[in-house]
């Protein structure tokens, strides 16, 4: 069981830097441009403002790295505090499950530094507990609420459910003694089916939807957060600019390719 822990770290590793490496290859994404984000002068921040507003704004230089940008992402990690203001409904079930995995998380990296195993244990059943409720909670929620049952895929059920199943086998791994200092010399079946199960999610977690725990970067620096102008961005500049000329290969009803050879020539017929 050791060698495959090992295994499916590797694949973990390797899985989630090539996610990172293709989100990178990607073409550049379009930019929201909605406000407020954290950035900025605070006194615009406080009404959704931005240097868009002054004259000649394109002139002007763009603000870098905020400290409220550190301080978003911390509200977001600890208290997911969008899903609070835009979902009310599913807030605290998923706040317990992300919790649980914080708590799963912690109870690992102290039973490595040789904290006394009962806190370990505490910890890690408290972490089940609360990762079962969430688990339940989210999976009530996207089966009985307009707003979601419509989007709820069956790899969304299977995802939880095997969320469900890691926090009940982590549960019951605790209550016999569970530490990964000692689990590959336990001769305990609770706890390797346990291992069973983390080596499973280890090796799956890099190809879902899950990976949005790092993946929220360049949704918020690249997407929700970039309002830097393009004259200051000569690479952004130089990669739209390639863009435009490639073919035109799908229409609508604000899009018509016919006699456009490329996107050039669909901005040049916007701006006559």
């Amino acid at each position: 069981m050791f060698f495959l822990l090992l295994a499916a770290v590797a694949v973990f590793v390797v899985g989630n830097v090539w996610r990172i490496v293709a989100t990178l290859r990607k073409p550049r994404p379009l930019r929201w441009d909605l406000y407020p984000i954290p950035r900025g002068p605070a006194e615009k921040q406080r009404y959704g403002g931005s240097y868009f507003e002054e004259s000649d704004w394109w002139t002007k230089p763009t603000h870098g790295l905020s400290l409220n940008e550190p301080f978003f992402v911390l509200k977001e990690v600890v208290l997911l505090k969008s899903v609070y203001e835009n979902f009310h409904h599913l807030w605290l079930w998923s706040w317990l499950l992300h919790w649980g995995f914080y708590l799963y998380i912690g109870a690992t990296g102290l039973g490595l530094l040789a904290v006394p195993e009962s806190v370990v244990q505490f910890l890690y059943f408290v972490a089940a507990f609360i990762g079962l409720v969430g688990v339940a909670g989210v999976l009530t929620v996207r089966l009985t609420h307009a707003r979601l049952r419509g989007h709820s895929s069956r790899a969304t059920f299977f995802n939880l459910a095997l969320l469900g199943v890691f926090f009940a086998t982590a549960a019951l791994a605790a209550t016999a003694g569970f530490n990964f200092r000692s689990a590959f010399v336990t001769p305990s079946t609770a706890i390797q089916v346990h291992l069973a199960v983390v080596v499973f999610f280890l090796i799956y977690f890099p190809f879902t939807h899950m990976t949005h725990a790092f993946m929220k970067f360049f949704t918020w620096h690249q997407v929700r957060w970039d309002d830097r102008a393009s004259i200051h961005d000569r690479s952004s500049s130089a990669t739209l600019a390639n863009y435009l000329e490639l073919p035109v290969t799908w229409s609508a009803p604000h899009i018509n390719p016919v006699g456009k050879r490329s996107w050039r020539d669909v901005v040049n017929e916007e701006r006559c």
